[in-house]
């Protein structure tokens, strides 16, 4: 219902030596993972403690990252939550443009553009800023500003 993925593993119930009780078959594991079901398949949307909360609504950063690396001209980007005092968070973008790009400000456009007509409006970034580079950490993996 909450579109939390729940997991149920499967392992022995019973020990075969002494036939004892194992683990309880109906017990089900919050994965921490949030999907959405389309027909028979399930889309991972993002981690549920990634969500950015916008007045009330739950927004998947990934989800938005999506429609904008579709945009003409982006080569990468980030979604995160900014502190907001009346919304409690704004969704805001940070956009890495190919080398191709000349006007920046025509990006930034396209990429609102996009996301007006893919996503509800409350995932629509309010800030978009066109950046040099993303953020890395340690590892390499890009990180959420």
């Amino acid at each position: 219902e909450s579109g939390e993925l729940f997991l149920r593993p499967r392992v022995a119930t019973r020990d075969l030596a002494s036939g004892d009780a194992l683990a309880d078959r109906d017990e089900w594991f919050a994965t921490g993972d949030i999907v959405r079901q389309r027909g028979e398949r399930f889309y991972f949307l993002g981690r549920a403690n990634g969500a950015i909360n916008v007045g009330g609504n739950k927004v998947m950063p990934e989800e938005v990252e999506q429609v904008i690396l579709a945009v003409e001209g982006v080569r990468a980007a980030t979604v995160s939550g900014r502190p907001s005092p009346i919304t409690g968070q704004l969704v805001q973008a940070h956009v890495v443009p190919e080398a191709s790009v000349t006007d920046e400000k025509a990006l930034q456009s396209s990429v609102r553009a996009a996301c007006r007509d893919a996503l509800a409006s409350y995932k629509v970034p309010a800030i978009v800023r066109v950046v040099a580079e993303l953020a890395a950490s340690t590892t390499g993996k890009t990180q959420r500003r």
